[in-house]
């Protein structure tokens, strides 16, 4: 019978397709079908997740392979997974709040800084204070002194 220590295949696969593995917290699980290989993101914020396989209990092989570029799971016992798009999570939010104000923080930056006169600049902040002043008003929250 093959060992989690003898699992150099999946791991070199791993490897080969997310480059750097640190990032996982690995997980070994013997069940009928063959040894259980997940790959599991450490950090919580992060988006994405990892390889998972199943290894032939007795050569090593990979019988099955699965990558996941876009979903998070936990692995509760053999076969029986559960999925949650990151999205929906409060993490998830958080981190598609955070993109949203980082990609409308460049591109202020990059409108602001091109500004040839001191007219434009001023111009760019005005709309820049508009579009803060209509975000809040969406949001249903007024500013509190």
């Amino acid at each position: 019978m093959v060992f989690p220590q003898d699992m150099r295949i999946a791991h070199q696969d791993a490897q080969a397709v997310y480059r750097d593995v640190s990032g996982f917290k690995i997980t070994f699980m013997a069940c009928p079908d063959g040894w259980h290989v997940d790959y599991d993101l450490t950090d919580p914020l992060s988006a994405g997740g990892g390889p998972h396989y199943v290894i032939h209990p007795d050569t090593g092989a990979i019988l099955s392979r699965r990558y996941e570029p876009e979903t998070r799971s936990s692995v509760r016992s053999c076969g029986e997974q559960s999925h949650r798009r990151l999205k929906d999570t409060p993490a998830g939010q958080y981190k598609a709040l955070l993109k949203e104000y980082q990609d409308a923080v460049e591109v202020f930056s990059k409108a602001y800084f091109a500004a040839k006169t001191a007219r434009e600049g001023t111009d760019i902040l005005a709309e820049a204070d508009k579009w803060g002043k209509a975000r809040k008003k969406k949001s249903g929250k007024k500013k509190t002194k």
